[in-house]
């Protein structure tokens, strides 16, 4: 099933929410790519050729440059066939009747980019329906960050993604759109973390000191400046993941010489800001080395039965996990055991998950202590 909402700006019809629900086969030998320097109409059309023909859904998404005249750049990765949402170029009303219309149908923010300047800034988003808990926030000023970041603390959300806007002049506030995820939605606490007053000619000796030897890798960063003073909010995850690396401030010719190399050498874009600043167009961006995934399955194949196979491959790769184990019952009679391993890691691949490993509970049990 295919929805798309659709609105008219200066004469052209640009798809602005969308989503779709994508057949569980999916192809993700080249799980990320980017695509740089779209204009408003030029997001719409990719959100939309990806919510009806592809297979891909925005897993990071910044901009640059007026509310008028931004300009994009976009990290697609392989939706799993989770269904997703998105909305671009929406003014904060706009935005807001998107999100709470589409959380009211069961999706929750993934990420939310704002861009221009307060109270005339303006949205992209996305939502995705993962059964996961999220939270969002926009408009927050910065004297009332510290408060918002308490609140959804106390409700055991972390600060995934940050995105910030300035004010109308140097002395006002600047603004931040956020999303907040579950603490223990992935199977780990503190998972994400958030700084956000970090000050520019810090922020790579922060990044390489106090979060990368600590095991964080970079997910979201936007440059800011209060009072003439440049600073960097950012947000990094926490977990088991495949080689990667930061790479800061290039100049455009330097990223786009990095785009080639380390594409050649089978890393992939997971992140990218650009920059305008004193010394020009400056870009920041994330990278990561995951070798070619392979599914290996065990137990016995059932025929008849393979749309639960198809199922449960789309369900860990939306969620990047590496082992998992169905079983199926049937008027009290096993009547299906599966095993499933996806990884390129050969020591992994050698000893596949079988039907009968073990698992940690997790919260599985709550819906029966409840």
């Amino acid at each position: 099933m295919i929805q798309m909402n659709w609105s008219v700006a200066c004469g052209v019809v640009m798809a602005v929410g969308l989503s779709a629900s994508v057949m569980a086969d999916q192809d993700c030998d080249e799980p990320y790519e980017l695509i740089q320097g779209l204009d408003v109409d030029g997001l719409g059309a990719i959100l939309l050729y990806e919510a009806v023909f592809g297979d891909d859904w925005p897993v990071s998404l910044t901009a640059r440059g007026t509310a008028a005249d931004p300009v994009f750049d976009v990290v697609l990765g392989c939706d799993g066939g989770v269904p997703w949402v998105a909305c671009s170029n929406e003014d904060a009303a706009g935005y807001q009747s998107f999100f709470e219309d589409s959380a009211a149908d069961g999706y929750r923010p993934m990420l939310v980019e704002v861009y221009g300047t307060y109270p005339n800034e303006r949205y992209a988003a996305v939502m995705v329906n993962d059964g996961q808990a999220a939270r969002g926030r926009h408009r927050v000023a910065l004297s009332d960050l510290d408060d918002t970041l308490l609140e959804l603390e106390q409700q055991n959300y972390e600060p995934s993604w940050v995105s910030v806007c300035q004010g109308a002049s140097q002395f006002a506030e600047p603004r931040f759109a956020l999303v907040f995820e579950a603490e223990g939605a992935n199977w780990s606490t503190d998972r994400y973390r958030l700084s956000a007053t970090i000050p520019a000619a810090d922020f790579e000796a922060t990044q390489r000191d106090s979060f990368q030897r600590a095991g964080d890798r970079l997910r979201s960063m936007a440059t800011w400046t209060y009072i003439g003073v440049p600073f960097v909010a950012a947000t990094w995850v926490r977990e088991i993941q495949p080689e990667w690396q930061v790479l800061h401030g290039q100049s455009a010719a330097a990223f786009s010489n990095t785009v080639d190399e380390l594409e050649s050498a089978g890393f992939e874009p997971t992140f990218v800001r650009r920059v305008d600043g004193d010394s020009g167009l400056r870009v920041t961006s994330g990278w990561q080395f995951d070798p070619p995934r392979t599914w290996i399955t065990t137990g016995d194949e059932v025929p008849g039965l393979s749309a639960f196979d198809d199922g449960m491959k789309a369900y860990m790769q939306a969620r990047d996990a590496t082992q998992g184990a169905l079983a199926v019952s049937k008027d009290g009679r096993l009547v299906m055991a599966r095993g499933y391993t996806w990884t390129g890691d050969p020591v992994m691949q050698s000893i596949p998950t079988e039907p009968t490993a073990k698992f940690r509970f997790g919260s599985v049990s709550k819906p029966i202590t409840a």
